[in-house]
């Protein structure tokens, strides 16, 4: 019986580093097309920026017009209008608990003082806000980094973002990506402890 409980913790410790393993392709903006200058518009259906799809509107590819949050490039997601795009998260465990993890900023060129950003993941909308007066052009941007929860339904999920600005200034995004809810470091050894006791337990009543 023991021996089966060490082997379940195991399965148990094995699954926490499959559902580790999930990914989203270049959450930083890292991989794209080259353009010069300060930044580049990418309109509605775009192949420019490899592993997204830019559904609608359009979103400005930020190089030195201001500073990232991680490695060289970032999203306007308000290019000439609010824009859209999309992804998908790959490789999860169905029933496993993930981490959504990216940076938030504003453009602090125009209105509105407060930028929204659309976060769909799972299915699940969430809405998270970025204040125009925290972001200086280049720097400092002040980037914040934002967690959202979700349990993998699927293989797979949808992810998108959207800027609800309403004008070519919009919520900046950058350092999207993914992780597992870790277990407690304790759980595999209570599981065999538990099954120990119970072992014991029915050896004295035998």
């Amino acid at each position: 019986m023991l021996k089966k409980l060490m082997v379940s913790a195991a399965m148990t410790i094995g699954l926490a580093v499959s559902a580790s393993a999930a990914t989203i392709t270049n959450g930083s903006f890292e991989n794209h097309a080259a353009f010069s200058g300060a930044f580049t518009t990418l309109g509605a259906g775009s192949s420019s920026l490899t592993g997204w799809t830019i559904d609608s509107g359009s979103v400005d590819l930020i190089g030195s017009y201001w500073e990232a949050s991680k490695g060289v490039n970032s999203l306007d997601m308000s290019g000439g209008a609010s824009g859209k795009i999309s992804t998908t998260i790959t490789d999860l465990i169905i029933g496993s608990r993930y981490l959504l993890s990216f940076d938030i900023a504003a453009n602090p060129d125009g209105a509105p003082e407060t930028k929204n950003l659309l976060v769909d993941v799972a299915g699940t909308m969430n809405t998270v806000a970025a204040n125009r007066s925290d972001s200086t052009r280049p720097s400092p941007m002040n980037w914040r980094t934002v967690t959202l929860g979700f349990t993998a339904t699927n293989a797979s999920e949808a992810l998108s973002f959207a800027s609800d600005s309403g004008t070519a200034f919009g919520p900046a995004l950058d350092n999207v990506h993914i992780a597992a809810v870790p277990l407690p470091a304790t759980l595999p050894l209570a599981l065999i402890g538990f099954g120990a006791l119970g072992m014991l337990r029915r050896r004295k009543k035998a």
